[in-house]
């Protein structure tokens, strides 16, 4: 009799058991864990780079397959409040990524129909500048704020399918293009003649990135011109207009940074350039691509006649071009 007992227990205990299983299929699964990385570089402080040091906050949503059919659910279903709150640990290259506390993800256990997708992306959803509804993300565009998102990744509890492993790391892309601009005087008479510099511009620029999930960006609303972040690419410093222009490209000023919409041909991309003698003069930089993820060099060089630009990719990717000539 005793031991019937004892078997009648065990039996409880396995049956309850499949039933916790069976009404939270997740709970038993391997926690899920991620590792991402920055795909370009930048030297700029208000960017986030390859080697960024310190814990960055992100947002991801998670699709699981229906278990029964094993179809996905559409993106058009996720709006704000089911995104996921994560971090990514500072460090260079693919670094471990958690999601917060409360908000832990696991895998389906079954054996079939057993996958999920993530996409993440930054800056978090914040109600306001950032924001999701129906699948679609809308980032307002500052100048300053770095906007990035990750490929969508499928993994499962299969050992080799999981997160964690080598295959399935997820890489944040910027999806701005930034211009960082520098001045200088030609000589000694250019820089009497121009006075000090007050403000740099960059014209008629989208203020909206709008990233219908998980991978279609665009941008929109009215265009606005974008004043530069006043700030140093090296050290993040505070650039305490207005700047006195020095003479020789060697002792070129930086002017600050800007984040903004890539620009694409036919349109040309412009700076108003506003200094004490000269007034406001717009500058038409080099008619080619601005591209996302790339960092655009533009020195400016003021001459007794007039501004010239020249500007560069830089590493962010980084591009270099021509001085542009005022």
């Amino acid at each position: 009799m005793k031991n019937n007992s004892l078997w009648f227990v065990f039996l409880l205990l396995v049956c309850s058991c499949t039933q916790a299983d069976l009404d939270n299929p997740s709970a038993q699964g391997p926690r899920i864990r991620l590792s991402a990385g920055m795909s370009v570089q930048s030297e700029t402080r208000g960017v986030i780079d390859a080697g960024y040091t310190a814990d960055l906050p992100l947002n991801f949503l998670l699709c699981e397959q229906n278990a029964s059919t094993g179809a996905y659910p559409p993106y058009t279903s996720f709006s704000g409040g089911m995104q996921l709150p994560a971090v990514r640990t500072g460090g260079a290259g693919y670094t471990g990524v958690s999601f917060e506390a409360g908000s832990e993800q696991y895998y389906p256990v079954r054996d079939t129909h057993n996958k999920v997708r993530l996409v993440g992306w930054y800056p978090r959803v914040n109600g306001g500048t950032v924001s999701l509804s129906s699948g679609v993300l809308s980032f307002g565009i500052d100048g300053s704020t770095d906007v990035m998102l990750t490929q969508e990744v499928e993994g499962s509890k299969v050992a080799g399918d999981q997160f964690s492993d080598a295959g399935k790391e997820f890489t944040f892309n910027h999806l701005l293009t930034q211009l960082r601009v520098k001045a200088y005087a030609a000589d000694a008479a250019a820089a009497t003649a121009w006075g000090t510099l007050s403000s740099v511009r960059v014209k008629n620029r989208l203020p909206v990135c709008r990233v219908t999930l998980p991978a279609t960006v665009s941008f929109e609303g009215t265009a606005a011109d974008l004043p530069l972040v006043e700030r140093t690419v090296a050290t993040d410093a505070a650039i305490a207009y207005p700047l006195s222009l020095p003479a020789g490209e060697s002792n070129a000023l930086e002017c600050g940074y800007a984040m903004t919409d890539p620009v694409e041909l036919p349109a040309v991309l412009e700076l108003d350039v506003t200094t004490q003698y000269g007034g406001t003069r717009t500058v038409r930089l080099d008619a080619q691509n601005y591209q996302s993820g790339k960092a655009y060099a533009i020195n400016l060089k003021f001459t007794a006649t007039g501004i010239t630009a020249r500007a560069q990719i830089g590493q962010w990717t980084v591009i270099p071009l021509p001085d542009i000539e005022l």
